[in-house]
């Protein structure tokens, strides 16, 4: 079989003046030598090109400027040297060192050999010796060898004891078997996976790794409170609360962002179920209407013993209004032990006409505790059937996208009144829309100059005024530092 020629075999051209090298011959050599060598008109290598010290018996280009024999395939192997002359017998380039080259193409695989031997539990799970908890993450893509062939899953639980214990979700309607051989792991992880989420699997919820926290601290109570991080929703919805407050920390959990909200110091007393929860407001939520969807999230919790953990989906009933919620679907209960974190996953999840926004609850069913603290991060929603691993949106965009919620406002006025008391100073204020015309809290800006108290309203989603009235002449200044809420 001979190679393809990478010089020869496109159209040749004479250099002075562009024109097509019509009637110019081709003398083939071995590289470096003047020792005539053979090359071949295909790859079979069967029929040598003429090939002569007389230019009469060698190829001569035709009106194409191209071998009129097919083209010029060499022996593998061997190095040539390309003489080109033209009609007059002039040498016009000489070529050294040209080797023919393969065309034999490598097909990549998309999956690579775990290395470990997988043994059979149930038609969606298995383990393997070891703790290969690092290469099996929650999302990765698997595909298997069973009695019926190959087949394919998404991880869902990933879990070592004493050996490694994985839960899959398959595809379609096929199960793991008695037959399971084989386990191997898509080249993609399931954390900073080199392909992109954003756009293709569906927006995520806002502030998902708890990285924003515009707000206060806040009171554990049995309605939902939203503390230090924006979005996230803490309460105790069975039970009573008799201490407990909402605030965001670092390095609870190991993660991606490093972030988490936590109930913490938490005192609950009856059957306590303590639920945590993130919303997206409803021109998200519509990308998922009658879709299907996976969801995901990371929990961790202290002191006591192993809490049952359960994810609930719901939608509000009236437009991102979640007042009144109503249950799309409820998962099976996980069992977190104390001090581990653990991401928790639901999958094939039909969302429904979901248009009014989506809720993802985390229900803790801890009962009695006393000082315990319940941290989460890494909430995810994306299309399809199972949740392919967490990524972080950038700073910048999730606390805009936190700012449709609350923002803080801040403002001043400073001029010269002349005119004594009883007249009105102020301001305006301008920002990027709200989602809706918001509420405005307590002023806490200073005191001000020369007036009464500042009033506050706003104008819309995107304006706010402060005004305050002069009580005698001289410098006036007037300050304001106000929180603007338009949660969902």
């Amino acid at each position: 079989m001979a190679l393809f020629s990478p010089f020869g075999n496109s159209q040749y051209s004479d250099s002075a003046t562009g024109a097509l090298a019509v009637g110019y011959y081709v003398q083939t050599y071995l590289a470096g030598s003047s020792t005539l060598a053979t090359t071949y008109t295909d790859a079979g290598g069967g029929t040598p090109n003429a090939n002569s010290a007389t230019l009469a018996s060698t190829v001569i280009l035709n009106a194409a400027g191209l071998n009129p024999a097919g083209g010029f395939w060499l022996t593998a192997g061997v190095s040539y040297k390309f003489v080109i002359r033209n009609a007059a017998g002039v040498v016009v380039e000489t070529v050294n060192d040209i080797t023919g080259v393969t065309g034999t193409s490598t097909a990549n695989s998309q999956w690579v050999a775990s290395g470990v031997a997988p043994t059979f539990v149930s038609g969606t799970s298995f383990t393997l010796a070891g703790d290969q908890t690092s290469a099996f993450q929650v999302g990765r893509r698997l595909q298997f060898t069973v009695t019926a062939g190959t087949v394919y899953g998404t991880i869902s639980v990933s879990a070592f004891a004493a050996l490694s214990t994985i839960t899959v979700i398959m595809d379609g309607a096929t199960v793991l078997d008695g037959g399971l051989s084989v386990v191997n792991l898509s080249i993609l992880t399931a954390t900073n996976p080199a392909l992109p989420s954003i756009g293709l699997l569906g927006p995520n919820f806002a502030n998902a790794g708890a990285m924003i926290a515009q707000r206060p601290v806040g009171t554990l109570s049995v309605s939902p409170v939203i503390g230090q991080c924006d979005m996230i929703r803490m309460w105790a919805s069975t039970g009573a609360v008799s201490a407990g407050t909402i605030t965001q920390v670092s390095n609870a959990i190991s993660g991606v962002t490093g972030f988490a909200a936590r109930a913490a110091g938490a005192t609950l007393t009856g059957a306590a179920v303590m639920s945590q929860a993130i919303r997206m407001e409803s021109r998200d939520a519509l990308k998922y209407k009658n879709k299907t969807a996976a969801f995901q999230v990371t929990v961790d919790h202290d002191v006591g013993s192993a809490v049952n953990y359960t994810l609930v989906v719901n939608k509000p009933a009236v437009l991102n209004n979640f007042a009144s919620r109503t249950l799309i679907a409820t998962s099976s209960a996980v069992s977190v032990a104390t001090g581990t974190a653990a991401t928790l996953t639901f999958g094939n999840v039909a969302c429904g006409d979901c248009t009014n926004g989506l809720e993802l609850e985390i229900m803790a069913a801890c009962g009695a505790v006393t000082t315990k603290n319940f941290n989460v991060t890494e909430f995810k929603i994306e299309l399809g059937a199972a949740a392919s691993g967490f990524s972080a949106a950038d700073e910048e965009s999730d606390l805009a996208r936190c700012k449709r919620m609350f923002r803080i406002s801040s403002g001043n006025h400073y001029s010269t009144n002349s005119q004594g008391g009883g007249y009105t100073f102020g301001n305006s204020i301008e920002f990027p829309d709200m989602r809706i015309t918001p509420s405005v809290g307590a002023n806490t800006a200073g005191a001000n100059t020369n007036t009464g108290a500042t009033a506050v309203s706003v104008l819309g989603p995107s304006t706010l005024i402060f005004t305050a009235t002069s009580t005698v002449n001289g410098q006036i200044q007037v300050n304001v530092t106000a929180p603007l809420t338009a949660d969902i």
